[in-house]
């Protein structure tokens, strides 16, 4: 063809990714001349050139070691080149309790994975069975009352959710993350709220056969529930098709969630005038959200942070939900008696 321009073109920056080059439709490069800025452009019609990017990895991540109230045999924060495994792993020690491994997200860290990101892996600890304190002995005023005793070793005596999660577990309306961890300081995931739900209403029941999730398929955890649940417009997918089963929860969901439920099951949720407006971060709850938080904080099932935020976009830790279920199946007992 006939060259009809040359041009020098300054490399564009771009926050957090590496300049690739420029590229057309069909995906030929825009080449540089020998100078290495200067593009020659060829033809007789007009070619549309874009610039693709390539996000930029760090080098290296930080692995951090939680000890949850031991002590790391080792460094506690190391480094690692991205794509890296760390190989070994330290040991830690505890007063009272056997080391049982690494965790991250729950669940036991293998050393050979591959290191993409900072994580943080927190310590797991069995009491050993000498150091296990004698059960205090419980007056209930109902003999046909069952006691529960917690299987939970990541479940302190004195820690602000106990409380909470002996009354879920004991309900039935949530259960541990492994046979001896509740996993309190863990994100939760939208499938086990829809497992909350279920549980709320019983846990029986199927959903519909015209619902169908394409990550929500036979042997996925919680998939009757999340079936159910979605059925009754408890819980919606995504705006791609997906329900997103492992996918973290924020505080404005869950709270959605509950309104729904309580919906559900024709309960009053008026809300007398703006109970949002003294929280700090409140102009950023958004309109689908409101209504349900609202209610909540009314209902006293929710409360802001300490510095004064309601932080709807806050992830909830498994904690955090089971202190809200608690207050939330009280008050649902409470208005089936009132009935």
């Amino acid at each position: 063809g006939t060259i009809f321009q040359e041009k020098k073109l300054v490399t564009p920056v771009r926050e957090g990714y590496v300049f690739q080059g420029r590229f057309d439709d069909s995906g030929n490069a825009l080449e540089k001349d020998a100078d290495g800025n200067t593009y020659t452009l060829s033809g007789s019609t007009s070619v549309v050139y874009n610039a693709r990017w390539e996000e930029a990895r760090p080098e290296s991540h930080t692995v951090t070691f939680n000890a949850a109230g031991g002590r790391v045999n080792g460094e506690a924060t190391v480094t690692v080149e991205h794509g890296e495994t760390l190989g070994t792993l330290p040991t830690a020690s505890r007063s009272g309790y056997r080391f049982r491994g690494w965790y991250l997200d729950g669940a036991p860290f293998d050393a050979n994975t591959a290191i993409t990101g900072d994580i943080t892996l927190t310590a797991h600890w069995r009491r050993n069975s000498s150091s296990r304190p004698t059960p205090p002995v419980v007056e209930i005023e109902d003999p046909d009352t069952p006691l529960v005793e917690l299987p939970f070793e990541d479940v302190e005596s004195d820690a602000w959710y106990k409380e909470a999660i002996d009354y879920v577990y004991s309900k039935n309306l949530m259960q541990g993350s492994s046979e001896d961890g509740f996993a309190p300081d863990v994100k939760t995931d939208r499938g086990t709220m829809a497992k909350v739900l279920y549980n709320l209403a019983g846990g029986t029941g199927a959903g519909s056969v015209e619902l169908s999730f394409p990550d929500v398929v036979e042997g996925v955890q919680d998939v009757e529930a999340i079936y159910w649940a979605a059925s009754h417009g408890l819980v919606v997918g995504y705006d791609n098709g997906n329900f997103g089963p492992r996918d973290n929860v924020t505080r404005e969901q869950m709270a959605v969630m509950l309104y729904r439920y309580a919906q559900f099951q024709n309960m009053d949720v008026t809300v007398e005038g703006d109970v949002l407006k003294d929280f700090t971060d409140s102009e950023s709850i958004g309109d689908w959200s409101r209504e349900a938080l609202a209610w909540a904080v009314s209902r006293r099932l929710f409360s802001g942070r300490d510095d004064g935020r309601m932080a709807p976009g806050d992830n909830a830790t498994r904690a955090e939900v089971a202190a809200v279920v608690m207050r939330f199946h009280q008050m649902l007992e409470k208005d089936s008696a009132a009935d």
